[in-house]
């Protein structure tokens, strides 16, 4: 029995696939990133994603509990706003830039907000940008996320059932 590689390919606002890539026939589908920022309402995004994509398969990649930043902030002079509430002992670390960095957590307020400390072998001077839709992980067993969809999720969920597309990535 032998096995066949299939692809899924990742779109998100302001890509798009050549015609000669979407007709390979690795290609088993594509997922809409809703992590990536978007001016526009989502049935709109949706419905141009799945005509872009046409005849090809078409999936919304829900973040639910991946944690996010939802504004962009500089730390250490701003506050980091989450998308959802959690509650988590601290200090603690968080990692951000796929896991490359890390900051330290010293409060959690309003059950989405951190204030976090820089590195202790930064100077004083520097200072980290976090844009919006930026993910971070908060790798400790007393973390609690206190809620599943976010509410992009339900807006793109509603979307999608407006437009008849029912495929899901979790």
């Amino acid at each position: 029995m032998s096995k066949t590689l299939k692809v899924y390919l990742t779109l998100e606002a302001g890509r798009l696939y050549s015609q000669q890539i979407l007709q390979s026939p690795l290609i088993e589908g594509v997922r809409w990133n809703t992590g990536a920022p978007t001016r526009d309402m989502k049935i709109k995004v949706l419905k141009d994603f799945l005509s872009n994509i046409y005849p090809i398969k078409g999936w919304v990649d829900l973040k639910t509990r991946e944690l996010r930043i939802t504004k962009k902030a500089t730390v250490p002079y701003d506050y980091l706003e989450l998308n959802h509430n959690i509650e988590v002992e601290t200090p603690t670390a968080m990692y951000y830039n796929e896991g490359k960095n890390v900051v330290i957590i010293r409060d959690v307020f309003d059950e989405n907000k951190l204030i976090v400390k820089l590195p202790d072998n930064f100077t004083g001077k520097e200072t980290i940008k976090f844009g919006e839709g930026a993910s971070i992980n908060i790798p400790d067993d007393s973390l609690k996320i206190n809620s599943y969809l976010t509410q992009t999720d339900k807006e793109y969920i509603e979307a999608a059932k407006h437009i008849g597309l029912h495929n899901y990535l979790l």
